[in-house]
């Protein structure tokens, strides 16, 4: 079987939906209460709301 006979794999594939929920927190936000909890060493349910939930940072 030759690579023209077989025919694409993509045209065999059915579309997936890429319709995703928007995040709840901007990445800006958690990645900065990340480093804020690395560089000031507070428990993590400490971190400021502003960074995002505790369990989400």
């Amino acid at each position: 079987m030759s690579l023209r006979s077989r025919g694409r794999p993509a045209q065999d594939l059915p579309d997936l939906p890429t319709r995703q929920a928007p995040p709840a927190w901007a990445r800006r936000q958690l990645i900065d209460g990340i480093r804020f909890r690395v560089r000031t060493g507070v428990p993590w349910r400490d971190v400021p709301v502003e960074y995002g939930s505790w369990d989400r940072v």
